[in-house]
C-alpha cells in the first residue's frame, strides 16, 4: 500500500473519535494554559520514538528513529511552529508565516525540508477537558502517535486498499455482531478470560456479513494498529522505557473509556484493532505484527484456533441499535436528498474534477449510497483545495461532495469524480468558455472547460 495515498483512500478526518480517557498522571505534565516553552507533545516524542520504538512495532522502529514532527501551538500565548527531528531528538522553532498552508489542517502527512514529517495543529483540536476545565496533553500526544504511526510504520504494508464509507441506508444487525465482540474482547482483557465467546461473534460476523467484513478487516487493521501503537506509545512516553509488559498493559486499559456502541464500521476499527493488538501483545502470539502487515487480519489472528461458545441473544441492545440505526437513517435522508435530487435536476450543471487533484483536505462523513445507480458516494462534510497544474482550481468550504466513478469527462476512467452541481443562473462563461463561480461553500475561476451533454444533463469536463 502507498501511504502517500493514505488521505485519499481512508479519508482525513474530523471525526477521528480518539475513544481516549485520560487519567491524573503527573509524570510530563503541562496544561495548555500557555505557560511552557516547548510544547507537551513534542515533550512526548523522545522515549517511544527515538529510546524504545522496537516495543511499539518491531519493524518499523528504524523508520521511528528517522521520523520528523511539526507541531502548531500556544506557549505563553504565543502561536507557533516547533519542528522535532529524531535523529537528534533537536526541536526548532518556525515562525507561522513560512509555513505552506497544508500545515494549518488538524493533521498532515507531507514533506518538511525534503523530509518525511507528521503535523499536527494544537489550536484546531478541542481538548479533552478535565472536570476543572483544564485540558490533558494526552488527547492530543495520542492523535499524533496515531497518525504518526500511519505514515512511518504502514508504508509497505500489503494491505487492498479500500475506500473509507459506510453504505448507506446503514444496517443494524452488523453492527450489533461487532459490538459484541468488542465487549468480549474487553472481557477477555480486563478479567484474563478466554476468548471462546469473541470466536463465536466474529464468526457469525464473517459468515453473515460477508461482503462487509472483507472492507472492515482492512480497516482493524490499519487504523485498529494505529490506535493500539498510539496507547503504547503514549503510555511509552508517560513512563518511561522501563515500564513492564504488565504494566504497560493494565495502564492502558485502565485509561480507556468504556465503549458503548457506534452506528458505523469505521469507528469500531480503531477499538477492535486496540484490543486485538494489546490481546496478542498479552499472550505472546510472536509473529502476529508480520502477519499484519502482510494483509492477515488482525481479529482473526487472535481468534484462530479459539474454540467458540455459543452466546444467547442480546435483545435489549439489538433493539437499542436497531431503533438508533433507523433514527440516524432518517436524519442521513433529511442531510443528502437535497445533494441528490440538485444532482439528478437537469438545471444543474455537474462541473467534475478527478479524485487525483485533491491536494490536502479535511473531510468527515462519507457513505457510499446503495440505492442511487449514477451515485457511488458522498461525503457529508468535505474542506479542502482541487488543484490540477500546481494551482488551486476549487476551493470547497463545509459541502457535501458527490462522488462517481464514471462521467463523460473521464469515460473508461476507474478513478472517482467529484461532482459540484450548479445551476445554470449561477454559472457565467466568458467568450473563452471559460468559468467562474463563488458563495460561502465553493470558489473557482477562469476554468476551462468543454461542454457535454448526455441525456439531458449537461457536463463540465475541464480541460
Amino acid at each position: 500500500m502507498d501511504i502517500n495515498n493514505i488521505k485519499r483512500l481512508f479519508g482525513m478526518t474530523y471525526g477521528l473519535v480518539m475513544l481516549a480517557a485520560c487519567d491524573s498522571s503527573e509524570t510530563i505534565e503541562a496544561e495548555y494554559v500557555g505557560n511552557y516553552d516547548t510544547p507537551p507533545l513534542i515533550q512526548a516524542l523522545d522515549a517511544p520514538l527515538t529510546e524504545c520504538p522496537e516495543r511499539v512495532w518491531a519493524s518499523a522502529s528504524q523508520n521511528f528513529k528517522q521520523s520528523e514532527v511539526l507541531v502548531i501551538d500556544r506557549p505563553r500565548g504565543i502561536k507557533n511552529a516547533f519542528h522535532w527531528q529524531a535523529i537528534d531528538k533537536s526541536v526548532n522553532n518556525v515562525e507561522l508565516e513560512f509555513l505552506d498552508p497544508q500545515w494549518f489542517l488538524l493533521y498532515n502527512f507531507g514533506y518538511y525540508f525534503g523530509k518525511k514529517t507528521v503535523g499536527l495543529n494544537a489550536l484546531e483540536i478541542s481538548h479533552h477537558l478535565r472536570s476543572d476545565g483544564s485540558t490533558y496533553w494526552k488527547h492530543d500526544v495520542h492523535l499524533l502517535f496515531h497518525e504518526l504511526f500511519h505514515y512511518f510504520a504502514q508504508e509497505n504494508w500489503l494491505i487492498d486498499s479500500h475506500e473509507r464509507g459506510d453504505v448507506y441506508p446503514l444496517h443494524w444487525q452488523p453492527r450489533y455482531l461487532r459490538t459484541k465482540l468488542i465487549y468480549a474482547l474487553q472481557e477477555a482483557l480486563s478479567n484474563k478470560s478466554d476468548l471462546s465467546e469473541a470466536k463465536y461473534w466474529y464468526r457469525r460476523y464473517l459468515q453473515e456479513h460477508p461482503e462487509e467484513a472483507v472492507v472492515t478487516n482492512v480497516f482493524d487493521n490499519i487504523e485498529g494498529t494505529a490506535e493500539y501503537a498510539g496507547y503504547v506509545m503514549l503510555a511509552l512516553a508517560e513512563y518511561g522505557c522501563n515500564i513492564s509488559e504488565e504494566q504497560l498493559i493494565k495502564n492502558i486499559n485502565d485509561n480507556i473509556i468504556a465503549f458503548d456502541y457506534t452506528l458505523t464500521s469505521n469507528l469500531e476499527s480503531y477499538r477492535l484493532g486496540l484490543l486485538s493488538g494489546l490481546l496478542l501483545r498479552e499472550r505472546s502470539n510472536e509473529n502476529w505484527q508480520v502477519q499484519v502487515e502482510n494483509g492477515v487480519p488482525l481479529v482473526g489472528i487472535l481468534l484462530k484456533n479459539i474454540p467458540e461458545k455459543y452466546v444467547s441473544y442480546d435483545t435489549e441492545l439489538a433493539n437499542k441499535i436497531s431503533e438508533d440505526v433507523a433514527y440516524e437513517n432518517g436524519l442521513l435522508h433529511m442531510k443528502f436528498s437535497p445533494a441528490i435530487n440538485t444532482f439528478k435536476n437537469p438545471e444543474y450543471y455537474r462541473l467534475s474534477l478527478s479524485a487525483e487533484s485533491l491536494n490536502f483536505f479535511q473531510m468527515s462523513g462519507a457513505y457510499f449510497i446503495n440505492n442511487e445507480a449514477n451515485i457511488n458516494k458522498i461525503t457529508a462534510d468535505f474542506e479542502g483545495d482541487l488543484m490540477l497544474g500546481g494551482d488551486v482550481i476549487i476551493e470547497a468550504n463545509g459541502i457535501q461532495l458527490i462522488e462517481v466513478k464514471n462521467t463523460p469527462c473521464r469515460e473508461g476512467f476507474d478513478i472517482n469524480q467529484f461532482i459540484f452541481p450548479i445551476h445554470k443562473d449561477e454559472i457565467k462563461f466568458d467568450e473563452l468558455e471559460r468559468v467562474a463561480f463563488s458563495n460561502s461553500a465553493l470558489t473557482f475561476k477562469d476554468l476551462k472547460i468543454d461542454k457535454v451533454n448526455v441525456d439531458g444533463y449537461q457536463w463540465l469536463c475541464i480541460n
